[in-house]
């Protein structure tokens, strides 16, 4: 769940639901101190929630919840690749399309940030599989523009193509150029039910996901940024 401030007392909140899909609600005075829906309506907050349909709005009206995944907000990395996965899911679906393997996927990668040691590698594999739940995952190992296979390394990636650019492509202004080992890596993940402990390149499997999403979805996605900033500091 995301949330966003609508007037002096309100939330906006977008949910991912099971039967529904994504769908947008509001928490009448979740901002106020002391409401009910305060802590309910807070991001990454999983729950049952129950709604009343408005002429033109949806309105939360009792929420049980399950759990807010704690773990995730006493550590600041992985705090991020939550928000980072759930902007992207919030994003990347249409309104009130039914989704449940995209469901069962962002639960999955949630619970995973909570108990994995390498949170960035977790992130890095529901990211793939999200792309490729969705129908829109390039095979990292073929020419987007010509269906060639990757021979070299360093590779060519574009967000403008959707995936790697063989030189038989021609000229493609956006591309930039990564460890061959990474896009193998990436293709290998949409073969595994779960996250691997290792992923070769990841700080570069990152790097791609982050270029590919933006590029798909034509939308910033500042907390996505925010966890390849904090790994490639990290790398310094």
């Amino acid at each position: 769940m995301l949330r966003q401030p609508l007037g002096e007392n309100d939330r906006r909140l977008i949910l991912l639901t099971e039967a529904y899909g994504k769908i947008a609600v509001i928490a009448k005075g979740a901002r106020k101190g002391g409401s009910r829906l305060s802590g309910s309506s807070e991001p990454l907050t999983r729950g049952v929630f129950t709604w009343a349909e408005g002429r033109q709005r949806r309105f939360v009206t009792s929420v049980n919840p399950i759990t807010s995944y704690p773990a995730l907000r006493a550590d600041y990395m992985r705090l991020i690749c939550g928000l980072a996965l759930a902007e992207v899911a919030a994003l990347s679906l249409p309104d009130q399309a039914p989704a449940p393997e995209i469901y069962h996927l962002v639960c999955q990668g949630l619970e995973r940030l909570t108990t994995d040691r390498d949170q960035v590698i977790v992130l890095i594999w529901v990211l793939d599989k999200l792309m490729e739940a969705e129908g829109q995952a390039p095979n990292w190992t073929r020419c987007s523009l010509t269906d060639s296979p990757l021979r070299e390394t360093p590779a060519a990636v574009s967000a403008r193509a959707g995936g790697f650019v063989s030189p038989e492509a021609g000229f493609v202004a956006d591309v930039f150029l990564v460890p061959a080992e990474a896009l193998i890596a990436l293709e290998r993940l949409k073969e595994r039910p779960e996250p691997p402990t290792k992923i070769p390149y990841s700080k570069e499997c990152l790097r791609v996901l982050v270029t590919i999403w933006q590029g798909m979805l034509q939308h910033p996605l500042p907390a996505l940024q925010s966890v390849f900033q904090e790994i490639s500091n990290s790398y310094q």
